[in-house]
């Protein structure tokens, strides 16, 4: 199950050796040797998920402290630019390269039943790149990362485009350092391949 919350549904049902694993994670592969300074906020999902983005994080732009920050939205239904903010239909090149340019990305999510149950997988892909997340306080969100969740993320208390922005702000002024680095990779590791495999052959 990808969360307590859901793994909870399943044993009320009456269902036996319930495990929470919510990977496996991806593979962070070798850096460039030499890449541009990164810049700007990256969100990636897809079409059905573009509302939670466009009511939480686009009226939060405004209130940045750097104004100048620009937006790449990669996953909406067409290519156009408005202002600051790009959106790009999903491609597995407009993904990979927005990731390697962003700086932060972010994972709004509206609060419902069926939310409180995701995986946040977006999550991952963004750790994998060195890209710094804001994420909602979600219980998915603390499986996901457990007790390294306030030194790898930023994390949104609330819903309003100020709460956003707050946490946009400290997202930004983050540094992907070696205790950055470590955490994610602990992330990673408990929610790798190697350990789904060990989970399902023990069950």
């Amino acid at each position: 199950m990808t969360n307590d919350l859901l793994a909870d549904d399943f044993r009320a049902l009456g269902a036996q050796d319930v495990e929470v694993f919510p990977g496996p994670a991806p593979r962070v592969g070798p850096k460039p040797a030499s890449r541009g300074a990164r810049t700007g906020l990256v969100w990636v999902g897809s079409p059905s998920t573009y509302e939670s983005v466009r009511t939480e994080v686009y009226p939060a732009l405004d209130l940045l402290t750097d104004r100048a920050m620009s937006l790449a939205v990669v996953g909406a239904a067409v290519n156009r630019t408005a202002g600051r903010v790009r959106e790009m239909v999903w491609s597995p090149e407009a993904e990979n390269s927005e990731l390697e340019a962003a700086l932060v990305g972010l994972a709004p999510q509206v609060d419902s039943e069926w939310s409180r149950r995701k995986a946040f997988y977006k999550v991952f892909e963004y750790l994998a790149h060195d890209v710094i997340p804001v994420v909602p306080r979600l219980p998915a969100v603390q499986t996901l990362l457990g007790e390294d969740l306030d030194l790898i993320a930023s994390v949104v208390d609330g819903h309003s485009p100020a709460d956003w922005a707050r946490a946009i702000d400290v997202a930004i002024r983050r540094v992907v350092d070696e205790a950055w680095i470590g955490a994610r990779d602990r992330v990673f590791e408990r929610w790798s391949a190697p350990r789904l495999a060990a989970t399902v052959l023990e069950a």
